[in-house]
């Protein structure tokens, strides 16, 4: 039983949709572009072929799988409509998929930086193939139960302006939410241990090492503003509100969090790590500063 009696109409869960739309259109567009330059890069770039980088450019696929959620919610709100739950289900089917495998997948990478760093002797033995293979099963497991186990459910009555979160009964959400909640805490746990045994490190003159400390803050400070944020933002609201359109609202202000989290990463990747940073100039036609450095010379 929820803990306040707080209620919204539809006409103004509406209106409140009409002032975030044209920002979810923005992160559409840059989902797919940002998102889009990590999956060209790795494709293009032999030097981005291992476990870490390939399940990094595999999460920014199913980030833009996420904001196709954006185009639904966006007609349903300049219309003024709303549909029942089932039919949201089935039209954010592969957003809701891409949603799961990309929540497991932060916490997968995570842990493959950290065997690889811990581990490496173990790490590097391991056949490549069946590895990634492993990570993929799991992820398609994760995506499956999320996927199948709604429809065995009872559906629920209210009209729905169908984001991502819509198409899960009240009952799914709250299981959706406990292991979403666990996977955050997984993650930032994986993370910090990787900080402290890299801080604890000898690095030396190891740039980078150094790098990768840097770049670790940068990701756990994203990881928490995004989905930590919008997590704990859910729980809360499991405990407060019982009104369908306020839930909806509050679907909606979350979803401002896990869209930052979800463009953000390209721009990290190529701010801490000279290897995208370099491969996403070569992918631009811009020659790095060491070429453009040794051409001068060669000129003078």
């Amino acid at each position: 039983m929820a803990l306040t009696n707080w209620n919204m109409s539809q006409g103004e869960l509406l209106l409140f949709s009409h002032y975030l739309a044209p920002y979810f259109i923005v992160i559409f567009a840059l989902s797919i572009v940002f998102n889009g330059i990590l999956i060209v890069v790795t494709i293009r770039s032999p030097r981005l072929r291992s476990n870490c980088n390939i399940l990094i450019a595999l999460q920014a696929l199913c980030d833009i799988g996420i904001t196709f959620s954006v185009p639904v919610y966006a007609y349903n709100t300049y219309r003024n409509r709303l549909v029942s739950v089932s039919a949201c289900f089935l039209t954010q089917l592969l957003p809701n998929a891409a949603g799961n495998c990309t929540t497991l997948l932060m916490l997968l990478t995570a842990l493959d930086r950290y065997l690889s760093v811990a581990y490496p002797l173990w790490y590097n033995s391991l056949n490549q193939t069946r590895y990634l293979a492993f990570y993929f099963v799991v992820c398609a497991l994760d995506a499956a139960v999320f996927t199948v186990v709604p429809l065995l459910l009872p559906t629920d009555h209210h009209q729905v302006l169908c984001f991502l979160t819509d198409a899960m009964t009240e009952r799914m959400k709250n299981g959706w939410v406990a292991c979403q909640a666990i996977i955050v805490v997984s993650v930032l746990i994986v993370y910090w241990k990787l900080h402290r045994f890299l801080k604890y490190r000898p690095v030396g003159s190891d740039r980078e090492t150094r790098s990768v400390i840097k770049a670790l803050h940068a990701l756990v400070l994203v990881y928490s503003l995004g989905w930590g944020a919008s997590i704990c933002i859910m729980c809360v609201s499991r405990i407060l509100i019982s009104d369908p359109n306020i839930v909806q609202a509050e679907g909606i202000v979350q979803a401002v969090f896990c869209a930052f989290n979800i463009t953000v990463p390209c721009v990290i990747y190529y701010c801490q790590s000279s290897l995208y940073r370099k491969e996403i100039r070569l992918f631009f036609g811009i020659k790095s500063d060491v070429a453009t450095s040794n051409a001068r010379n060669n000129i003078m």
